[in-house]
């Protein structure tokens, strides 16, 4: 056998077994740290070690989950789209970097958190960064159990047995998808659900379809990929619509939108080159700009606040006028004038999980899941269907005891406690976790054999692991399920009809022409052995 096609055989089943083993040396390591936690309850209570610990643990929590994250992506490239890459991430900096503002933040950030309406001492900061920890545990620990179960779902797609790239047909040319998800997305997202959302039009646009104006990210993202394969000539293309794009979704004043904005194409870019080193310099710019606009959608939000008394009731104009009063005044606010870590706070959620931990304690649990149901009847079908709001207004309320129509955000794990307590939290998260491996497999298979035509179900599970985390699981987990459904089955009916009409079954990718764009070095190397 060629040398070569050996190297191209072992690079092609390197995936098969190794994101397993990498969650199962994570997981012991985060037993270990659970451990330690236990130990200091036990045996050194005093007060001096709980700070030494509230200041080293998320240390040690970040290496673990960071090299659990680095690691899945060298031995899969593809797991960049997936939960199994973005879940260690979005842990390691929201509950692993985000509590150390409680220890290392600035006298100014120090003043403001002791001055917050949620009070908490330092072994109550302790008994969160626990609750955080098994939390996370539990959930790699669902992901690890169905990687063990269903092994044959995790080999790496179109590669097995050394065969020739052989996938399902799929019927449209990349390009065009790139190209209609950014037109139409952009059209619906722009046009219609942002005006909608703001006010600027008397329509009521489902909540399960706040999903969809996101497609015209996973447009940039897949023109990026094809850019980086040799599509120069889309170049152009993409340095006029992508920023403003960008542009658009600033004036959002919502981080989470700006962030996926910013890094589906700086992935897609990856999934070209598969180069590390130039995806980690573009990570490092996107944090420093995501880190840059959280004041900036502060501000924004204070501002709107202030005028309508919500956050969302202003139109594409007055949000214009803001930025550009923002940027003239370089930044300053008259509403934020404090110097605190403001970036910074807003990645913890220490305090609002210790208030819910509190509250189910003292008998006041939360009822968030209660009106889950809803979320899976279609509006057209029951027309007099309530708008689903997010249990951060009545949360909010129930921490400051105003009513006001403002939200306050809550991690999964302290919403699960708050509901349920210690045995809610183990069950839910382990559940959650089998949920997301799901989708990490099928995220994998998508981008493995590029079909593109559902790459909208890779983006739902991209912000499901990037952002749910720190959302109520009723919203942030139950709340994107239904569409993620719903395009899941009208694709593979459309394809159906498409190869019976076709009589076609099978498509490979891997010949003469444009098409050959479209893959990895590994797939077109392994195409040209077996001619």
């Amino acid at each position: 056998m060629p040398q070569a096609l050996r190297s191209v055989r072992r690079k092609s089943s390197r995936g098969k077994h190794g994101l397993r083993q990498i969650y199962g040396q994570t997981l012991i390591m985060l037993a270990g740290l659970l451990a330690v936690y236990q130990l200091i309850w036990s045996f050194f209570p005093d007060p001096e070690t709980i700070d030494q610990s509230n200041a080293l643990l998320p240390c040690i929590f970040i290496l673990i989950l960071g090299s659990a994250a680095y690691r899945s992506i060298q031995n899969r490239k593809a797991s960049i789209w997936s939960p199994v890459f973005l879940i260690p991430i979005q842990s390691a900096v929201f509950f692993g970097f985000g509590p150390l503002v409680e220890v290392f933040g600035s006298a100014a950030t120090m003043d403001y958190l002791n001055r917050s309406i949620i009070d908490m001492r330092a072994n109550e900061l302790l008994r969160s960064n626990f609750l955080s920890t098994l939390g996370i545990s539990f959930v790699m620990l669902g992901m690890w159990t169905h990687m063990s179960v269903f092994p044959g779902k995790w080999k790496v797609a179109g590669n097995r047995r050394g065969q020739r790239v052989v996938t399902k047909r799929a019927p449209f040319d990349p390009l065009y998808v790139a190209l209609a998800f950014i037109l139409f997305g952009g059209i619906f997202r722009h046009l219609i659900l942002m005006p909608a959302l703001w006010g600027m039009i008397d329509v009521v646009v489902a909540g399960v379809l706040s999903s969809v104006g996101a497609i015209v990210d996973v447009g940039f993202g897949l023109l990026a990929i094809l850019i980086a394969r040799g599509r120069r000539s889309l170049l152009p293309f993409f340095a006029l619509f992508w920023p403003a794009h960008v542009f658009l979704t600033v004036l959002s004043f919502a981080k989470a939108e700006i962030l996926i904005a910013l890094l589906f194409p700086v992935i897609g870019f990856f999934a070209g080159n598969q180069n590390i080193r130039r995806l980690t310099t573009r990570l490092i710019i996107v944090g420093i700009v995501f880190g840059v606009s959280q004041e900036w959608v502060h501000h924004g939000r204070a501002v709107v606040f202030e005028r309508t008394q919500t956050i969302n009731e202003a139109d594409y104009g007055e949000r214009v006028e803001i930025l550009f009063d923002y940027v003239i005044n370089n930044g300053e606010s008259d509403l934020v004038q404090d110097e605190r870590q403001g970036w910074w706070t807003r990645l913890n959620y220490t305090r609002v999980q210790s208030f819910a931990m509190t509250a189910y304690d003292n008998g006041r649990p939360g009822d968030t899941l209660a009106s889950a149901w809803m979320y899976f009847i279609p509006r057209a079908i029951w027309s007099e269907k309530p708008i689903l709001v997010s249990p951060g207004k009545a949360f909010y309320e129930t921490v400051t005891g105003r009513n006001l129509n403002t939200f306050l955000g809550l991690s999964i794990y302290g919403d699960l406690y708050w509901q349920f307590g210690w045995n809610g939290l183990i069950l839910g998260s382990f559940i959650i976790g089998i949920l997301l491996s799901m989708l990490s497999w099928r995220s994998l298979n998508i981008m493995e054999t590029e079909d593109f035509f559902r790459i909208p179900l890779v983006l739902i599970a991209f912000e499901l692991a990037a952002i749910s985390p720190t959302s109520f699981v009723v919203n942030g987990v139950i709340g994107q399920l239904p569409i993620y459904v719903a395009y899941s089955i009208g694709v593979s009916c459309l394809y159906l009809v498409l190869r019976s009409k076709s009589g076609s079954r099978h498509h490979i990718y891997a010949r003469r022409g444009r098409a050959a764009n479209f893959h990895s070095p590994a797939h077109v190397e392994l195409a040209q052995l077996k001619r």
